[in-house]
């Protein structure tokens, strides 16, 4: 299939009157973009999803015209010089661009067009095509990014912290864009986005909260990364020790043993994740509180940690047995209070939601002295 024809073929599913819109939609790694944008389509014909130009080679079962336009180098230096393209890039010396006059023709037609393209080309669009919506979506918190990004279980924790980190850093180009809409729910953004593109109504969360909710989770996938480095640290120097150069068992093994016979649709651990960051911080207690120097430890501490877990000494907190562990310290220390002679009041203790913890271990005598 040519670009012409892919570009003008009319859709004769329904009436169309006005020029259609064109989205640029943008979000975090493993946000959920693909899912809401098929739920999108799926719901309402009149949307079509932008075919790029490519120099890369058609891969088995690819139609141009349909995955991609496929253009030799020669061509595509063409089509830019003449102005052809909304945006463009080059990666890995293959070129990609948005081509204007597909994504005109459909607009003409009267369909939405979609864009999924992150935000430098977003940006760009934005200056080629002043009246393009540009949508970033973003979580309800840095917590379900984590979960969804480990719970894959198909890139390395490297490659999850690199994504994280990317996060991180798009967070300072979201105000460049108009809208900011959280996905909770997929029917449920695919809905609002519609609303949106047709201007039926605005955002439901108006842009200034957006950006504040984008700023909290910026905040808390740094104390994540914080913690993933903490916790690289500590494996490198398990890696170092000769007797033990592998953790074991591992953590998908642990994640495993721990949710055996639990609630499948609650899982007391939903990812790796909390595992690695809740040995890490074991390791760390047994660290600070001079445990390691007390004894003549020939392990490295997190191997000690990973050990205590799989025996049961320790063990990961279902959310509701930390909110209750939280209870039972506060009714204690409310009757401790209550008990003492009045003094002057101090101000309450706070302390933050948390999804999953390590519970601490019951710790030697030389450690409880410490």
């Amino acid at each position: 299939m040519s670009m012409k024809e892919a570009g003008t073929k009319p859709d004769m599913t329904r009436e169309r009157t006005g020029k259609g819109s064109l989205l640029v939609i943008s979000g975090y790694s493993g946000v959920g973009k693909g899912t809401v944008i098929a739920a999108l389509m799926k719901e309402h014909p009149e949307y079509v999803f932008s075919v790029s130009a490519t120099t890369r080679a058609p891969r088995p079962g690819e139609v141009d015209g349909r995955e991609y336009f496929f253009l030799s180098k020669e061509t595509f230096a063409s089509w830019l010089s003449e102005d052809r393209f909304l945006e463009h890039t080059t990666y890995l010396d293959r070129s990609y661009g948005t081509p204007r006059d597909y994504v005109e023709s459909r607009r003409n037609e009267g369909r939405h067009v979609i864009l999924d393209i992150e935000v430098e080309g977003a940006l760009n669009v934005k200056k080629a095509c002043p009246e393009a919506k540009l949508i970033y979506i973003i979580p309800p918190d840095a917590a379900s990014l984590v979960q969804r990004l480990t719970g894959r279980g198909t890139e390395t924790e490297e490659q999850i912290r690199g994504r994280l980190q990317r996060a991180v850093d798009e967070t300072a180009v979201i105000p460049s864009y108009d809208y900011v809409v959280v996905n909770r729910i997929v029917q449920d953004t695919a809905n609002e986005i519609h609303l949106l593109a047709t201007g039926e109504s605005g955002s439901r969360l108006p842009k200034e909260e957006g950006l504040s909710l984008a700023g909290q989770i910026r905040d808390d996938l740094r104390e994540y990364l914080k913690k993933y480095d903490e916790h690289a640290i500590i494996s490198r120097n398990v890696s170092q020790d000769k007797e033990n150069s592998m953790i074991h068992p591992s953590y998908s093994e642990l994640m495993t043993k721990i949710n055996n016979g639990g609630d499948e649709k609650d899982p007391v651990v939903k990812s790796r994740y909390s595992i690695v960051m809740g040995t890490a911080k074991r390791a760390r207690q047994m660290v600070d509180n001079g445990y390691m120097e007390q004894e003549d430890h020939a392990r490295k501490p997190l191997s000690i940690a990973v050990e205590e877990l799989d025996e049961g000494r320790i063990r990961i907190l279902s959310n509701q047995e930390y909110q209750q562990m939280l209870a039972e310290k506060a009714a204690e220390k409310a009757a401790k209070t209550a008990e003492e002679p009045a003094e002057e009041a101090a101000p309450a203790e706070t302390v933050p939601e948390q999804t999953e913890e390590v519970a601490e271990a019951e710790q030697p005598a030389e450690e409880q002295d410490a």
